[in-house]
């Protein structure tokens, strides 16, 4: 067990960031100076050997005491990445939410409805891109220090991917379980 750390800053940097802030905002929480160099300052400081240690001890910490765990964010997450905006009507009708599979209720973010009628106008659907970047960091297949992700690649979207980046998606996507994407990319 590494315990708190002797520099103040450092160990609220570590309890910031592994309580989910991202390293530039945890840098500057911890009260170090929030310069455009904050993030790679933040990513240097992240991979000092009793800082790594603090943090892994810290996130280990604060999943045990929040009782929540990876595989249980893992499977709340993926509904959003699985459920098609197709599923939600029913001979061109948006279903009602009771009508709707417990998956698809489950991807909905917010409902907007009329104020004369009563009516849904308007629902909108977690961000796929956000779920599959939360996913991805789960199973490491993203981290915070790398330039080029996978979470980029995915925003780029399907047509622009190179083999080797449509292979690596594949391979990402697989171990979620989820479906891959078609073979070869549209150049």
């Amino acid at each position: 067990m590494a315990g708190p750390l002797r520099n103040l800053r450092w160990e609220r940097f570590c309890r910031e960031y592994a309580s989910g802030e991202s390293l530039a905002s945890a840098y500057v929480r911890a009260g170090f100076a929030d310069t455009p160099n904050a993030r790679f300052n933040a990513s240097r400081l992240s991979h000092k050997p009793p800082v790594r240690a603090r943090i892994n001890e810290l996130m280990e910490q604060f999943a045990e005491a929040s009782a929540v765990k990876l595989e249980y964010l893992q499977n709340q997450l993926l509904p959003a990445l699985r459920t098609n905006p197709q599923d939600l009507f029913e001979a061109g009708k948006l279903k009602s939410i009771a009508e709707l599979p417990r998956e698809a209720a489950a991807a909905i973010k917010t409902i907007r409805f009329d104020k004369n009628t009563g009516n849904v106008v308007e629902v909108t659907l977690t961000d796929k891109v956000a779920a599959a970047g939360v996913l991805l960091r789960s199973i490491g297949a993203i981290r915070d220090d790398r330039a080029t992700t996978v979470l980029a690649v995915l925003e780029k979207g399907l047509s622009q991917l190179t083999l080797d980046e449509l292979q690596s998606v594949r391979s990402h996507l697989a171990v979620l379980g989820l479906p891959s994407p078609s073979e070869s990319p549209h150049t």
